[in-house]
């Protein structure tokens, strides 16, 4: 995923609790964008869009996973269990770094080869 200093990890110091979040973020991201890309094939027949807006049913996956990182924020919350736990990632790194190393999501949004979030290594976990 990167090295220390590297833009993927700027943001957080390395620890257990860190490094399970980027390892349970960068693996979760693409197997969820299947499940998405599956459910898709049967239950919509045509692609959805947001009205006057260049936003297809791809970047709203995206924006709607970045969208449930940022609104966790970097707080404590609480599992379903009753389990309180705490983020210690920011949110921009918990969206940013899983997505830059997708394909999926370079073309969703058509990154050119020298976009920050397009980097010519890509990592997968898969």
């Amino acid at each position: 995923m990167g090295t220390t200093g590297s833009p993927s990890f700027r943001h957080a110091p390395a620890t257990d609790t860190a490094d399970a979040e980027r390892f349970s973020d960068f693996a979760l991201a693409p197997v969820l964008y299947a499940a998405f890309l599956r459910s898709r094939v049967t239950t919509l027949s045509a692609d959805v869009r947001l009205p006057d807006l260049d936003v297809d049913a791809r970047k709203l996956f995206f924006l709607a996973y970045c969208l449930m990182l940022c609104s966790a924020g970097a707080a404590d919350f609480e599992d379903e269990a009753g389990t309180r736990w705490h983020s210690v990632l920011n949110p921009e790194q918990r969206c940013n770094v899983p997505l830059m190393h997708m394909v999926q999501f370079a073309s969703a949004f058509s990154c050119t080869h020298d976009d920050y979030m397009n980097p010519p290594k890509r990592c997968s976990f898969w």
